[in-house]
């Protein structure tokens, strides 16, 4: 009997045993090409090459770590267009490794440290939140010191009016 296919809420085919993406990425590239995947396949991400969910044959899913993944994507969102095969990727994320290598320096780290460096400069530089949203920041950070001035002028009025009313008060009883 045939199971049950549906798209999940992400928008990703699946059945009762879960995506089908990664099942056809696990029995068709993973299993078939186990000297260049170290690690055990759940630790790794299927990533859709053309961007479409639903296509799910072979030249179209690619196999990295969560980290690689990461990069794919932000290249992808800053030139605005997809890889068309697997060779792009591989060729894109050893040009990152050899960049990242000699921006290191000439002493050696292991590429756990490298990505982790990586991930922290090109997240300061390029991808920090308060550096897109920068002039949306200082604009609300002005707003609110006007805001905050005129209540701070509100309430010293308030106070002088009070302390004017008890002088007149005080100064009629005499």
């Amino acid at each position: 009997m045939a199971k049950k296919e549906f798209i999940n809420h992400l928008g990703y085919g699946e059945d009762e045993d879960g995506l089908i993406s990664r099942k056809v990425a696990y029995k068709e590239i993973y299993l078939k090409n186990r000297d260049k995947y170290p690690l055990p396949f759940g630790k790794y991400k299927v990533h859709h090459i053309d961007g479409e969910k639903l296509n799910n044959s072979v030249k179209n899913l690619y196999i990295c770590i969560q980290a690689d993944h990461n990069l794919i994507h932000e290249y992808q969102q800053r030139i605005l267009r997809r890889f068309t095969c697997s060779a792009d990727i591989d060729e894109f994320l050893l040009e990152v490794k050899e960049t990242e290598n000699k921006k290191i320096g000439d002493f050696q780290k292991k590429p756990t440290e490298i990505k982790k460096y990586y991930k922290y400069h090109f997240s300061r530089k390029e991808r920090s939140w308060f550096s897109k949203n920068k002039k949306y920041i200082i604009g609300s950070i002005i707003i609110l010191i006007i805001i905050f001035w005129k209540l701070i002028l509100q309430i010293l009025s308030g106070i002088i009016l009070i302390l004017f009313f008890i002088i007149l008060l005080s100064s009629n009883k005499k």
